[in-house]
């Protein structure tokens, strides 16, 4: 895997042989625009609502845990860093 200064940019750059790819319903989507459906972005928006709204993930979920385990130790090397996170979720209503 090759990489950036990750404690400068936060970025990645990932050797494509060992990506993996998390919303696969984004190829479909491009793929279809690209042969003429302007709605296929909208249309798998649709699709993830409704799949969203069944509880049911609309990505795919093979790397999950692994993704949890990232997100953590960015987030402690944040804090280590002296980053603030807020301690309360409010939404905007």
């Amino acid at each position: 895997m090759t990489e950036r200064d990750p404690k400068k940019t936060g970025n990645y750059l990932v050797n494509p042989r060992k990506a993996f790819v998390i919303h696969e319903d984004n190829i479909v989507a491009l793929q279809e625009y690209r042969k003429g459906n302007k709605q296929a972005f909208k249309e798998m928006v649709e699709k993830r609502n409704a799949l969203a709204e069944e509880g049911i993930p609309y990505w795919n979920t093979d790397h999950d845990a692994e993704m949890v385990e990232w997100a953590k130790e960015r987030t402690d090397n944040a804090v280590i860093r002296g980053w603030k996170f807020p301690t309360v979720k409010r939404r905007k209503k």
